[in-house]
This record gives structure tokens, sequence and C-alpha cells, in this order.
């Protein structure tokens, strides 16, 4: 039976939210905080809730606002200049577009795989998490988001692909 990797709590989707956002795998989060990865796993996962110790490392190492994680209120980063980013606040407080969820992270997948460059999975976990935050921030309907998403794509297929080689001497007769 498949396990359920969803985050269940407001708290557990920002938790998500900052290690993408930091580019970071779980692993390697987990080692940079000195904790176990599976322990951090059920932080992100809702099935238990971090301690302060856990939060107080998060924030001293990476800057992480402990008032965004409990409360979803205020900027990721305490350090807006140092650390720039989405203010992800509005996604949290509505709980999360699911729907909108798998778009973002089908297209951008698609994208990338569409693309001569190649980015890690830290990167590409970043990608979405700042496109759905943006979504979420920007437009108030799942149906304005999923336009706002087509939209995103295309001009993030546009940006990532290189341009086409203008076809010389199409068009002119024979000498």
């Amino acid at each position: 039976m498949a396990r359920d990797l969803k985050p269940k709590t407001p708290l557990a989707e920002r938790l998500v939210a900052a290690r993408l956002y930091l580019q970071l795998g779980r692993d390697d989060l987990a080692e940079a905080l000195g904790w176990n990865r599976s322990t951090l796993a059920k932080y992100e996962q809702g099935a238990s809730q971090p301690d302060f110790s856990f939060l107080d490392r998060l924030q001293g190492g990476f800057g992480i606002s402990l008032d965004w994680v409990i409360t979803g209120r205020g900027a990721m980063c305490l350090d807006q200049d140092a650390a720039p980013g989405p203010d992800v606040s509005h996604a949290s407080q509505q709980g999360m577009d699911e729907r909108l969820l798998a778009a973002v992270i089908e297209g951008v997948i698609e994208v990338h795989e569409g693309t001569p460059s190649r980015r890690s999975s830290p990167q590409l976990g970043r990608a979405i998490a700042l496109m759905y935050a943006d979504l979420v921030a920007t437009y108030d309907s799942h149906a304005d988001r999923m336009v706002g998403l087509k939209l995103a794509l295309r001009n993030a297929r546009r940006e990532l692909l290189p341009p086409k080689a203008p076809n010389r001497g199409a068009g002119k007769p024979p000498a």
C-alpha cells in the first residue's frame, strides 16, 4: 500500500515550502540541521509537530521566519534582501490547491525535459514552489490560476529554449 506523503497541516505545508525555497532535499536539510531524516519527514507530513529546537535551528541556520512557519503570517525569510523569495503565507492560509499544484509540477517537469539544460531536483522543487506560490498570491480562483499557469509555462519555455536559427536562403530562387 502506498504511503500518503502530502502535507496534512498548514505548518507542514510551510515546512515543505521552506525546504524547497532553500533548494535542499530532505536529506540535505536534515543533515544541515543535525536532525534525523525520518523526523523531518514526519514534520513535513504533519504526522508530528517540530519542537522549538528544530524551529530555532531552521531560523538561525537559514533565516526562515518562525512567525511565518508557525502562523503563516509575514514573509518566509527574516532578511528579504539576503534571501529574496515570495511571501507564500496567502497560499498556506487558504489551504493547498492540489489540482493546481499537480498541474504546476507536471508543467515545470515538462518544460524542463524539453530544454537542453538540466536542473537539479532541488532547483526544480524551488521552481515549483515559487510558481505555485506566485499563482496563489496573484489569482483568486482556481480557473484564473490555471490560465496564469498556462501563461507562465509558455513564458518559461520561451526563456529556456534556445532561439531558432534563421533559415538563411529560404525563399530565394536558385542562382
